[in-house]
């Protein structure tokens, strides 16, 4: 094939760089076409001088590799391995078959997708290769079976157009407009006995005699001036159109001295046109020619586009299809004997020569045609002698010996030559061709002077040397720019001694070359045994992969000559947690670990970023955490990166940072034994903390096979094959199970009593600008973010320096529940001591997560203290939560305790207290061990400005559950969103937590046991909560109580489901769907009563000191709620509550453009919608209700009252302090006009009364 071009102009010695256009100016194929040949070169010019002759990338370690195998029928055969090989610079990739797997790394599918499998897979068999369609196997099978064979991998470039592939032509335009290439791969045989061939052997010693030696000159014939007025010159292209000639090699082989056709010698055919006339058959039959005679006829897509660029009777043309051309065999010429322009078919002027195109035509064979251009009697440069009678010769042109010129047309004179004569093997190949230009200015024709082939160029590298069936040796070359030694960028090298070799066997006695100087410390492939320490500046420790694996001492081989091998508690003194590490990096600056696993035992941290126990001060150290400003004085280690890393812990955290400034942990993956603990799998404070792209899991959570390397997996099996029974049974199963020893058993998603580690992150304080992103949590006992963390006191007061992780005291295999209460003493009994915060999280970030199958929280707190008896609590300033996806969360049944106080709740996202809290884009869905589990969606216990906005909160369980269980325990703080106590933020720098009698009773409000006077920073909100949508099987859809101003507006909540409601003393809740109480005060009148029940003895007067009033007591209570679909379904839950929607304001409530739903088949609710405030004004509503699911529609009170144009279907009554302090006017309940009839003067009430008594009944 080839392309409809004008001329080709790159030539590498111009060292072009690019192509720029100029503005107006005609564009041209050639000046793009050479911006496209520029590019190749320079990508395959590079990719030579990286990676060499031939060899593949680390990234798919199995592509092309050669392997004995069988094919479908039984016979012997080789399979193909998948991926990507660089041969001269052109990638070769195996995709194998289609597959659905996704590539993270390229963001593609591909059969060969990162990190690559322990073992090669997918491999396709020699027959089946996408480019080489029948593919002989006579050397592999049959009596022609060679004992020895070469397998070889051939790699070139090719041209593809619509012809090929129909997708180019876009329907819309219906023509091609570009064309494309493509780079093709075969897996050949050579037959290979004798040659005493192995692996060693050059490449160029194979496969130098395949390439081509052709060689072509171009010229003119001088020609005589044709008279005195001749204005051209004497010599040159005579011809009347500008054309681009390609001269091709037909069938290859050696020149030809006499111009005869002998089957063994090489001939050529041309084109002024590049070859370019041609078009697809789709169909041949047998038909006469004009003669009478026998003849194909065929049947076309196109005839051309024109006579000059058609078909016409007497052209040659050559029938090729996939087959021919990717096995590198010439078509079959024919002459045209007619054209049949109606019909769309050719005739040709005989019968097909051969059985390759007979019978119906396979469409993936691409069968076609195109146009070659000599004709006639070729002549000698002399224009007397002939050559050979092209007519004659069946379309084709036998190639001269070098010397003998010939003739093409309008001038134009061609010579071939060999660079390698015949008798040293010299010959050309079928497909060798060559371009040049002529153009009618001055009779130019571009000038070639011994010019190589522009094509085919065909590139080979040896894959296996081998004698089937027994093995095959691995030929291939794999990419390794450090060549086993010292990289350049690699200060020494650490090897085990036995898969590698290096200038250290010990890390640390590498690390200590380096002096003070810094550098990188390179760790070869194999297993170290030796608890590392840095303790300098300026440091990267690099392995290779998960061919690099660092593992705690204890799991050293007894004996064994491990490399490495040293005490296991060797850096634990240095700490000043007194832990022990595989890598312990203390006081540090500018440190990287890169690349490599770890293995930890019980009694290590995989990596732990600490201070040193000496000189420091640990109790000072300590102390720092109990400090409100986490700007501390010191940090154990600064700008610290942990990267590509494949960590697999055991009870203590697979990295534990302590108060780390710049500390990155990105693109790692983090497991944890299931087995009890204290520790999340990452446990890290300081400031500016990234923890991004990372997967943290438990051994036995679903597909943790594809997440740890196979080495890994291996190692963990004889480790725990080595530990007592009770240690080991953690993944092993139970007898009898059939996933015994199968660390990719499944656990079910609700079957959290067998998770006993906490899994997830865990960000301690103090912590400042803490960004968590991208991560993917899945699985643990607790958290899948831990917010927070508490700090053990002695009997003193004094920190104790301890490491504390996310509970106090270690769970149980017993333990079938899960709570988040902090008890007020630690739980190893120290004498005396006692848990407070440690301090506060500042400016954190977490975006992009995926959590999902965690006992507790999503997002949530270290835990809970008792705010009854102390008055600590988990604080954060400016906390985003977005885009996250919380899935199946909160699954352990939880222990609410015999002492729980109203301030605790749990949710998927649960914040003890937080100032300026934005919670947005998130998914949040299935919260709870079962549908209706008395936990939240959101739970907030205190927050100071809190944007809740484009959530999605649905709970998907009940509707699919045959028999729905109801909940057990009396928690009321459960459902989709729940606020306790919201505000705008504090102004006061003594914050909103205080148990002084003078705080308390100079708060706002005086019920509220606990919080202080606050002053609030004027103009801000205390609660957005927009566009989400909330759906729960039990709880209010949203609950919130607080000061400040509240906007809820473009919401969808929803509550019910098939979920029986649980069976507590008092059933009758407040509020079954939304429920919000604001005690803000408004500024215009004074003391506009303290409480709901004083609106009716109200008595309006305009404050007389509200010019002198100070700024303390205003907490603006203003409520908007608008354009909200609310919705209770109670047919199946039996849920029953006064009121479906609840709002109350002391100040200003604006409840608007809301549709307002209750189905029932019973009484359920007494009234849709309760709507109190000072002021309220309630307009354009939609109450509807099934008959009988409630008493009235609504019920309405303000001091000032406008309720109006509301559509109802029961009643709707409104109320205000006085009669004249009352608008409600447009209304319309549907129950009323139906009752007017009756003649009943009131025939709302009438309805009402009727309800009443038909719920009595």
């Amino acid at each position: 094939m080839s392309f409809d071009n004008s001329r080709f102009t790159f030539s590498p010695w111009n060292d072009y760089a690019g192509v720029v256009g100029l503005q107006g100016r005609l564009q041209t194929d050639a000046d793009w076409n050479e911006w496209l040949a520029e590019l190749g070169r320079r990508i395959q010019a590079g990719t030579l001088d990286l990676m060499g002759h031939a060899a593949y990338p680390p990234t798919t370690p199995y592509a092309f590799q050669i392997e004995n195998s069988t094919n479908a029928s039984g016979q012997p055969s080789l399979s193909i391995g998948l991926g990507r090989m660089y041969v001269d610079g052109l990638l070769a990739e195996n995709h194998g078959a289609p597959t659905q797997q996704w590539d993270p790394a390229l963001a593609e599918l591909s059969g060969t997708p990162q990190p690559p499998p322990a073992a090669s897979v997918n491999a396709i068999d020699y027959s089946a290769q996408p480019y080489y369609p029948n593919a002989p196997t006579a050397l592999l099978t049959g009596p022609g079976a060679a004992g020895t064979l070469l397998a070889y991998l051939d790699v070139w470039t090719r041209p593809v157009t619509w012809l090929q592939d129909s997708n180019l032509i876009d329907k819309a335009i219906n023509v091609d407009t570009s064309a494309r290439l493509q780079t093709v791969w075969q897996v050949r045989l050579m037959d290979a006995s004798g040659k005493n061939w192995g692996c060693g052997t050059p490449d160029a010693d194979m496969f130098g005699s395949l390439a081509s030696s052709g060689r072509l000159d171009t010229s003119v014939v001088p020609n005589a001036p044709s008279g005195p007025c001749c204005l051209t010159t004497s010599t040159g292209y005579t011809g009347v159109e500008n054309q681009f000639y390609r001269v091709e090699i037909h069938a290859g082989g050696a020149p030809n001295a006499t111009g005869a056709l002998p089957t063994n010698n090489a001939t050529f055919k041309w084109s002024r046109e590049n070859a370019s006339v041609m078009t697809g058959v789709t169909q041949i039959a047998m038909g006469t020619n004009t003669a009478g005679a026998p003849a194909a006829v065929l049947t076309v897509m196109s005839l051309g586009r024109d006579q000059v660029l058609g078909f016409a009777a007497g052209n040659w043309i050559e029938l090729i299809d996939e087959a021919h051309e990717l096995g590198g065999q010439p078509g079959e010429m024919y002459q045209i004997d007619s054209i049949d322009v109606p019909g769309k078919t050719i005739t040709l002027t005989s019968a097909l020569q051969s059985n390759a195109f007979q019978g119906p035509l396979d469409p993936k064979r691409c069968t076609r045609i195109r146009r070659w251009d000599q004709s006639g009697k070729i002549y000698l440069q002399d224009m007397t002698t002939v050559w050979c009678d092209v007519d004659a010769a069946g379309g084709i042109i036998p190639v001269p010996e070098a010397g003998t010129r010939l003739v093409l047309e309008s001038g134009i004179i061609v010579n071939f030559s060999l660079s390698t004569p015949v008798a040293s093997g010299g010959h050309f190949n079928t497909g060798d061709f060559w371009n040049f230009a002529a153009r009618t200015a001055g009779g130019w024709v571009e000038e070639l002077n011994g010019a190589p082939p522009r094509g085919i160029h065909h590139h080979y590298t040896k894959l296996s040397v081998l004698t089937p069936p027994n093995g095959a040796p691995d030929c291939r070359t794999p990419w390794n720019p450090g060549n086993g030694a010292d990289c350049g960028c690699c200060s020494c090298t650490v090897g085990d001694g036995q898969e590698s070799v290096g200038k250290y066997t010990s890390i640390n006695a590498a690390l200590a070359s380096l002096k003070g100087s810094g550098g990188e410390v390179c760790i070869l492939p194999g297993r170290y045994f030796e608890p590392v320490l840095i303790e300098q500046d300026d440091v990267i420790l690099r392995g290779c992969g998960w061919r690099t694996r660092l593992a705690s001492p204890s799991f050293a081989p007894t004996g064994a000559n491990a490399a490495g091998n040293g005490n296991a508690n060797a850096n634990a003194a240095v700490a000043a947690s007194g832990l022990s590490a595989v890598v312990t990096v203390i006081g540090s600056h500018h440190v990287k670990l890169l690349s490599f696993c770890i293995e930890t035992d019980g009694t290590d941290v995989g990596i732990l970023l600490d201070f040193a126990a000496a000189p420091a001060n640990q109790t000072e150290i300590a102390m720092m955490a109990l400090r409100n400003d986490v700007t501390t004085e010191r940090a154990s280690n600064t700008d610290i990166t942990i990267e590509d890393l494949v960590i697999l812990a055991w009870t203590y955290p697979a990295i534990a940072g302590v108060n780390v400034d710049l500390l990155k942990i990105a693109d790692n993956r983090m497991a944890m034994r299931n087995t009890a603990s204290r520790f999340a799998t990452v446990c890290v404070s300081g400031a500016e903390l990234h923890v991004e792209r990372n997967w943290v899991g438990l051994v036995n959570t679903a597909n943790v096979l594809e997440r740890l390397p196979q080495s890994m997996v291996n190692d963990y099996e004889q480790q725990s094959a080595a530990t007592n029974a009770k240690d080991a049974k953690d993944v092993k199963g139970t007898p009898g199970n059939p996933n015994a020893n199968n660390m990719d058993a499944k656990i079910p998603a609700n079957a959290m009593t067998l998770q006993m580690a906490p899994g997830g992150i865990h960000i301690a304080g103090p912590s400042r600008d803490v960004f968590v992103v991208e991560n993917e949590i899945e699985g643990g006992r607790g958290n899948g973010v831990t917010l927070g963390s508490f700090v053990i006191l002695d009997a003193n007061g004094n920190a104790t320096g301890t490491l504390t992780g996310v509970s106090a005291s270690d769970p149980t295999a017993c333990s079938t529940t899960g709570s988040l209460d902090l008890p007020s003493t630690p739980g190893d009994g120290a004498n005396g001591g006692s848990l407070v915060a440690a301090g506060p999280l500042v400016n954190v970030l977490i975006a992009r997560n995926r959590i999902r199958n965690m006992g507790l929280c999503g997002i949530g707190p270290v835990g809970f203290f008792d705010l009854s008896s102390v008055t600590e609590v988990i604080s954060i300033h400016n906390l985003t939560v977005r885009e996250n996806v919380i899935a199946r969360t909160l699954l352990m049944p939880i222990d609410f305790g015999q002492s729980r106080t109203a301030f605790k709740g749990y949710g998927a996202i649960c914040v003890p207290d937080v100032q300026n809290l934005n919670v947005c884009d998130n998914t949040i869905t299935d919260f709870g061990a079962t549908p209706g589990a008395l936990v939240c969606g959101i739970f907030l216990l205190n927050a100071q400005t809190a944007v809740i906005s484009r959530n999605r909160i649905v709970e998907t369980r009940d509707w699919a559950l045959a028999d729905p269980v109801a909940p057990t325990g009396n928690n009321v703080l459960s459902g989709g969103i729940m606020a306790l106590l919201v505000t705008p933020p504090v102004a006061s720098a003594s914050g909103a937590w205080s148990t002084s009698a003078a705080g308390a009773a100079s708060n706002e409000n005086q019920s509220g046991a606990g919080l202080t006077a606050t002053l609030y920073e004027p103009g801000m909100p205390a609660l957005r909560v927009e566009h989400n949508i909330v759906r729960v099987a039990l709880g209010t859809a949203l609950a919130a109580v607080g000061y400040g101003p509240y906007v809820i507006v473009n919401n969808q909540f929803a509550t019910g489901g098939t979920v029986p409601r649980p069976e507590i003393t008092n059933d009758a809740l407040p509020a079954a769907t939304v429920e919000i109480l604001n005690l803000g005060q408004g500024i215009d009148f004074l003391n506009l009563a303290q409480n709901f029940s004083q609106f009716k003895t109200y008595g309006a007067a305009f404050a007389s000191n509200g010019a002198t009033r100070g700024p303390a007591v205003v907490s603006n209570g203003t409520v908007l709620f608008a354009d909200n679909l609310c919705q209770l379904e109670t047919r199946l839950s039996g849920v029953h509550a006064f009121t479906s929607v609840l709002v109350l304001s002391h100040d200003q409530l604006n409840f608007a453009n809301n549709q307002c739903w209750v189905d029932g088949s019973s009484l359920c609710v007494a009234l849709d919608v309760v709507a109190l405030a000072g002021s309220l004004q309630m307009n354009g509503n939609r109450l509807q209700e099934a008959v009988g699911a409630a008493i009235a529609s609504g019920v309405t009170y303000g001091i000032f009252n406008i309720t109006c144009q509301n559509l109802s279907t029961l009643c709707l009554y409104a109320d205000a302090a006085t009669a004249n302090w009352r608008r409600s006017t447009s209304n319309l309940s549907i129950a009323g006009v139906l009752a007017a009839p009756s003649g009943d003067g009131d025939p709302c009430g009438a309805f009402v009364n009727h309800a009443l008594t038909s719920a009595g009944n």
